[in-house]
């Protein structure tokens, strides 16, 4: 009999009808808002490299996607400071994302971030629906923010490229086109420009992560 489910899925809404079903534990392996087995793991090379994860500067460079959200939800419980630079929303993404999930009828916010952290076990790795555009999730950043303060710990965003760079212990980046998101190539490419991992970018950062 199996024991617990690692599952990979394109969406989160999947994710939350299988928890919602299912009788034995549901943990999330990938899904379009979180990645949390992927930051575990990252944190587990920074903890081997560093001997502490506590204290360390995380920069991240690029889209406000799964894996920064993980990141945001996670690196003040561990005494981590998190500097995030990501383009500008693109709000008419944004907006058109949102009245898609309206007229699904998905689970409000709250909702499922106490599903997930029932299921998972892990506070704070709860999902919900992602607001699909470049900059982070407005709900996840709120929680972040809070979860920086409870921990003292710092929390930065912009659009700057090297101002999150700045002082970083590690330069974190990922794909600037997640799966699904094919079709949105060349604007992505345009929109990304500037957030590259140059040498000038690097020079703050003393080790990078991808």
């Amino acid at each position: 009999m199996t024991d617990a489910v690692l599952a990979r899925v394109y969406k989160q809404s999947d994710l939350d009808i299988l928890a919602k079903e299912a009788s034995i534990p549901i943990v999330n392996g990938l899904s379009d808002l979180y990645h949390p087995i992927q930051i575990l793991a990252d944190y587990l090379t920074l903890q081997e490299h560093y001997g502490s994860l506590k204290g360390l500067t995380l920069s991240w460079i690029g889209d406000g996607n799964n894996i920064l959200h993980s990141i945001m939800m996670s690196a003040a419980k561990f005494g981590m400071h998190l500097q995030v630079a990501t383009p500008k929303q693109d709000v008419e993404k944004n907006q058109k994302r949102q009245k898609q999930e309206m007229s699904a009828g998905s689970l409000d916010t709250l909702n499922q971030l106490r599903l997930m952290e029932q299921v998972v076990n892990i506070e704070g790795f709860g999902d919900y629906s992602c607001c699909c555009g470049y900059e982070p999730d407005p709900s996840i950043t709120k929680l972040a923010e809070q979860y920086a303060k409870e921990n003292g710990t710092k929390l930065s965003l912009t659009n700057d490229p090297l101002e999150a760079a700045c002082g970083g212990n590690v330069l974190i980046t990922d794909t600037w086109i997640s799966m699904g998101q094919e079709e949105e190539k060349k604007k992505r490419l345009q929109a990304f420009q500037g957030y590259q991992v140059t040498m000038k970018v690097q020079i703050d950062a003393s080790l990078k992560v991808h």
